[in-house]
């Protein structure tokens, strides 16, 4: 269950007739990093706007990742994150394969290939204060909500800006169990709680409700405002980053495969 590593072609950004030269437009993972002034550069080239200090939140946290070669490395998010509530809004996830000789995970992409028994956790962090839904696609065509997950005392899918969130926890893990196939997550990150509810996500989703939910996420996943980008080479970032410019929910689609 990870985000598929999608890919979008970004093009140049235009700008104004009295600037002189044009520069590449930024890509999903530096709007995630600065999203108000990045924003601002992709669409204007002006000075970036920064919401009043009244609207943002404490300093975020640094995002601690383990690297390839075991190295702690740390990436800090804006300070233009936070609890602004306005503007672009982001997302970024990678997925923690256990050591099963009990070493740290090791950061892994969705183009892996995953065996029965193998188990993994999915970290999110997010540059703006939100709320994370998780839902798991079943291949009979139902669904059912993976997090938050009461049964398992995870009752709160808040997300403060720069933290580290790990799903389904610190000391939970998810298992690929005998059954190989194609396992498929959705991931809703919205700004509050009434943008999240017009999906219509329950606990438990039959047929009819699990198609209107993919119809309309699908919609999401669609918009122009919407820019998802994989990275792989710098094994401090490697995951998917997911920045709708408009504000609106930021909606991915992990897609595993289990051998």
């Amino acid at each position: 269950m990870l985000i598929r590593l999608l890919t979008l072609a970004l093009i140049a950004a235009s700008w104004s007739s009295t600037t002189a030269a044009q520069e590449p437009a930024p890509g999903a993972k530096e709007l995630f990093y600065d999203p108000v002034a990045k924003h601002a550069t992709r669409v204007t080239g002006a000075e970036p706007a920064r919401p009043p200090a009244s609207t943002i939140g404490a300093a975020p946290a640094a995002a601690v990742r383990v690297g390839a070669d075991g190295r702690r490395e740390v990436r800090n998010v804006s300070a233009n994150a936070g609890r602004a509530e306005s503007g672009p809004i982001g997302l970024s996830g990678w997925i923690e394969l256990e050591d099963p000789a009990g070493g740290p995970g090791v950061q892994v992409t969705d183009r892996r290939i995953f065996r029965s028994g193998e188990r993994i956790r999915l970290h999110f962090r997010s540059n703006t204060d939100g709320y994370l839904t998780l839902i798991q696609l079943g291949s009979s065509g139902t669904s059912s909500v993976l997090f938050p997950d009461p049964a398992q005392g995870l009752f709160d899918n808040g997300l403060a800006a720069g933290r580290d969130v790990v799903v389904p926890g610190q000391s939970h893990w998810l298992r690929f169990d005998e059954t190989a196939g194609e396992e498929r997550l959705l991931v809703i990150f919205a700004r509050n709680q009434e943008e999240a509810a017009t999906f219509r996500v329950r606990p438990a989703m039959d047929k009819l409700q699990t198609a209107a939910l993919v119809d309309s996420a699908t919609t999401a996943r669609g918009s122009k405002d919407l820019v998802v980008e994989t990275e792989t080479a710098n094994a401090a970032e490697v995951g998917t980053y997911g920045v709708h410019l408009s504000g609106k929910p930021v909606v991915l689609e992990i897609v595993l495969q289990h051998r």
